[in-house]
């Protein structure tokens, strides 16, 4: 459906949002993920997705949109898989469910090809875009721009 509606836009600016829910519990990836990840299927929905993002980046590429187009991918929390005895996440608060990935792909200079080493949190993306987009804010924004 993203796809479909990227092809309506095209030609104009456009924000959109995509989620994939599909890294949740319970992990039944469509195949040939399911058959290839049968004993990890948290990497077959992983894998999954990464399909799809590529999907929507080579849609981007194709039509002369990726480079001017801000892709973000983060995630709303990572998965315990069996860490201190919980198979998923929402009781225990250890790194390996509040550390997300927070990627940016941004054909502006200020973040390009830079890895921000600093703790940054997903409050941040907002303020971030806005100061990318030189859109002006007042401050009154959860959140602190990465933007150099």
């Amino acid at each position: 459906h993203a796809l479909a509606w990227l092809e309506t836009v095209r030609s104009f600016r456009f924000f959109c949002w995509i989620h994939f829910y599909d890294a949740h519990s319970p992990y039944n990836p469509p195949e040939p993920y399911q058959t290839r990840f049968a004993r990890r299927p948290y990497l077959g929905e992983i894998a999954f997705v990464d399909s799809q993002v590529g999907r929507i980046r080579s849609f981007l590429e194709t039509h002369g949109l990726l480079d001017r187009t801000v892709i973000v991918a983060v995630g709303d929390h990572g998965e315990s898989l069996g860490d201190h005895g919980e198979s998923t996440h929402g009781f225990f608060v250890y790194d390996s469910v509040l550390r997300v990935p927070l990627l940016m792909r941004t054909p502006y200079d200020a973040l390009r090809a830079r890895r921000v080493t600093d703790l940054v949190r997903s409050v941040d993306v907002a303020p971030t875009l806005l100061d990318l987009l030189a859109i002006p804010f007042d401050g009154r924004i959860d959140g602190q721009s990465v933007v150099p």
